[in-house]
């Protein structure tokens, strides 16, 4: 049996398996095409710098697909350098967070704390404010599963299982 890259079975099952999840490439920015799986940093903190959170609602992430094109997977860390506890609100479409609001309390002094952990998300943006003003930060990046057939979220979308 012949190996075909990394893949350590028949060529013709590992062309499949290569074009299924698009392993070779990675997708599109906008998000269609071909059921790649790519990673992107957070709308609102496109270098990766910490979002300050407030005391007053804020736009986290605004995911930037169509519907039905891709899916995105939302990971969000949270570190409080303040000296006292801090409740983190979230809400996914509320900007008032009125809606369903997610409620993680910080430890004074924390570092990264996992507070959204890779649920996906697909139009809504995810809005946020803390309990107190300058101590607490949001930093994560999304995992954009495209769609294996564009603009037909039936046909289920692309993993990172490779």
């Amino acid at each position: 049996m012949s190996h075909s890259g990394r893949f350590n079975i028949a060529p013709p099952v590992a062309e499949i398996v290569k074009s299924t999840f698009n392993v070779a490439g990675a997708g599109t920015a906008a998000g269609g095409g071909g059921g790649g799986t790519s990673r992107f940093p957070l709308s609102m903190s496109p270098f990766g710098k910490p979002l300050a959170v407030t005391d007053a609602a804020s736009t986290i992430h605004m995911p930037t697909v169509s519907q039905g094109d891709a899916m995105e997977d939302l990971y969000l860390w949270a570190s409080n350098y303040g000296n006292s506890d801090v409740v983190l609100t979230m809400s996914v479409g509320s900007y008032d967070l009125s809606d369903q609001p997610i409620k993680v309390t910080i430890a004074a002094g924390a570092g990264f704390v996992l507070v959204y952990p890779g649920i996906p998300i697909t139009s809504y943006a995810v809005y946020a404010k803390a309990s107190a003003n300058g101590a607490l930060n949001l930093t994560g990046f999304v995992m954009r599963h495209n769609a294996i057939a564009p603009g037909s979220p039936s046909s289920g979308y692309a993993g990172s299982m490779l």
